[in-house]
């Protein structure tokens, strides 16, 4: 399993990912990646096979926000 590269961030010494529940809210993720490269991380641990994730996440993205497919724009839980 592998997601885009700028998918993958650290927060407290952990990886994690940003993925949509199925009722369209973020839901951060702890994963434990393997092999990277400028483009795609591999995930050990942590994700479903077609998972949604962020690919690009901002630094004001929290678990919880609403996901409003087609605008870029993110409201509070």
């Amino acid at each position: 399993l592998r997601v885009p590269a700028g998918a993958v961030f650290r927060r407290d010494g952990a990886d994690y990912v940003f993925s949509s529940t199925p009722e369209k809210t973020l839901r951060l993720v702890r994963v434990e990646t393997g092999l990277r490269n400028a483009d795609w991380v591999e995930i050990l641990k942590g994700l479903a096979e077609r998972e949604p994730v962020v690919a690009d996440p901002s630094e004001d993205l929290k678990e919880g926000m609403k996901i409003i497919e087609g605008d870029k724009r993110r409201s509070a839980p």
